[in-house]
């Protein structure tokens, strides 16, 4: 994950919105023990569960979650399931987590995008138009892979409670992402009318997302960036008129 330091001028306007914690998605990892081969085994559980996600990720975004069994995962990881049980309750747990990590790294290609973009002082039309494609176009090519497509934009959908709200998390996460850039460019009180407006470009972006995956991924990217750009560009222009 970014750290606060590498964006300092978006954590100013205002982006605390965390997710949640990843211990309700399974046990926490055991504390420390003894070094084996010199790796210490806080790092040796870490690693196990990088492998369990990995495993996830493969098995979940090819067969689906519904067909993935936890011997499953244990065979995919090459991990016994002492293992798997040692980061995570079960399968719903995994697929939690194969989720949090996919839209962490999604949100950190935003950041960076936007940060190499431009800052929220420059408001000309030039400016706002470059904003908005290479945030697109960070989105869009973090999802390139169709596994990330499909566990966290179609097989998280209606598991559980649990999956539920850690689904919605990563909503309102980008959600707030879009609203606190808006409120900061054109000096409009981050409300609740705002959030439903940011929250409205998401799930556009998110059904283009998922057209795309239906559609076999046949388009290139570059034709989704500039089919939400409409969307964005036409929004930032009804916000920039009521300043």
């Amino acid at each position: 994950m970014l750290a606060a330091d590498d964006l300092s001028w978006f954590i100013a306007m205002g982006d605390n919105h965390d997710v949640p914690a990843r211990s309700a998605h399974g046990p926490a990892p055991r504390g420390a023990g003894r070094s084996y081969g010199g790796v210490p085994a806080e790092v040796r559980t870490a690693q196990r569960r990088d492998r369990f996600l990995d495993a996830g990720l493969e098995l979940f975004g090819t067969r689906g979650y519904q067909a993935t069994s936890v011997r499953a995962v244990c065979r995919e990881a090459g991990l016994t399931e002492r293992y798997f049980y040692e980061s995570f309750a079960n399968t719903e747990a995994l697929l939690a987590g194969v989720y949090q990590r996919c839209t962490d790294s999604m949100h950190d290609e935003i950041l960076v995008a936007l940060a190499a973009a431009g800052g929220r002082s420059d408001t000309t039309a030039a400016s706002l138009d470059r904003v908005v494609r290479a945030t697109l176009e960070a989105f869009y090519s973090s999802v390139g892979d169709p596994r990330v497509l499909r566990v966290c934009w179609l097989e998280v959908l209606g598991v559980s409670p649990m999956v539920d709200s850690t689904y919605i998390a990563g909503i309102d996460r980008f959600a707030h992402l879009v609203m606190t850039v808006m409120a900061g460019t054109f000096d409009l009180d981050a409300d609740d009318e705002l959030r439903l407006v940011a929250t409205g470009l998401v799930g556009g972006v998110i059904m283009t997302a998922i057209r795309w995956y239906l559609d076999g991924q046949t388009e290139p990217v570059s034709t989704l960036v500039e089919a939400n750009a409409v969307v964005f560009l036409g929004v930032a222009h009804q916000l920039a008129a009521r300043r």
